[in-house]
């Protein structure tokens, strides 16, 4: 019995189940230094076993590995299944099953050169578009001001396009946003001198984010943030100039 197995010694393992009655397996050499309760499916000759295919090893304790397996029939069915499956991914790669491997890493390196020529063709996008937006600077109480909704699909263009705008200006308050993936990104530079006076990016942007239903933070001359409704990003873009306004006392 299972509780007779235990009494002699017999290992059992967290996670198997056993029955009331079970079979003990030990190996020995002179001496015991293996003595477990069974929880496995008794064979007369491995031959009855057929294919056995490994699914997978894990731990179940210290110094001891498990290895989970199908045999037999349904191993042949799993190699089976396996190999239909790698026929199908085949034609869909127009390749042979052997040369799936070597098809998959091309179409990847393909891929990830595509992916930077798009990238590179968005900034030179960006660029255009940004050079385009510094006929849109307003002046508030003689610091120079820019507000605009761009183009940037990512908020990493929308960041680079800030920087820039901002060392266009010279000195001044660059505030942009864009939708990126559906919601709305609001990013805010400052020059440094104007941060020395008391202008703070990072609390405009906590401000504008309040109306796109976000959060934001960062730095004086340097802070980002986001929200969820894209319908407000222009009027909360537009709450900039005020808050200008106030911090420089319209002096």
């Amino acid at each position: 019995t299972y509780s007779g197995a235990i009494e002699k010694g017999a290992l059992a393992f967290f996670g198997d189940k056993y029955g009331d009655t079970v079979r003990l397996v030990e190996i020995a050499n002179g001496e015991t230094f293996s003595f477990e309760v069974c929880g496995g499916t008794h064979v007369n000759q491995t031959g009855e076993v057929g294919a056995v295919y490994i699914l997978g090893e894990s731990s179940i304790g210290a110094g001891m590995r498990r290895i989970e397996a199908i045999s037999g029939r349904e191993a042949e069915r799993l190699v089976w299944q396996n190999m239909q499956r790698d026929s199908r991914i085949a034609d869909i790669l127009q390749t042979a099953p052997s040369d799936i491997e070597e098809r998959v890493i091309a179409i990847s390196e393909q891929i990830s050169s595509a992916n930077n020529q798009i990238q590179q063709l968005e900034r030179q996008m960006s660029a255009l578009a940004a050079t385009a937006l510094l006929d849109e600077v307003q002046i508030v109480n003689e610091i120079k001001v820019l507000i605009s909704v761009t183009e940037d699909p990512t908020v990493e263009l929308l960041r680079s396009t800030g920087d820039w705008l901002r060392d266009k200006l010279g000195t001044g308050v660059v505030a942009i946003g864009s939708i990126v993936n559906g919601n709305p990104m609001v990013v805010c530079m400052i020059t440094p001198d104007l941060v020395e006076k008391g202008m703070n990016a990072a609390h405009m942007v906590q401000e504008v984010a309040k109306i796109i239903g976000g959060g934001g933070g960062g730095r004086p001359e340097s802070a980002q943030a986001g929200g969820k409704d894209s319908n407000k990003l222009r009027e909360a873009l537009s709450i900039v100039p005020g808050m200008i306004s106030d911090l420089s006392g319209g002096e």
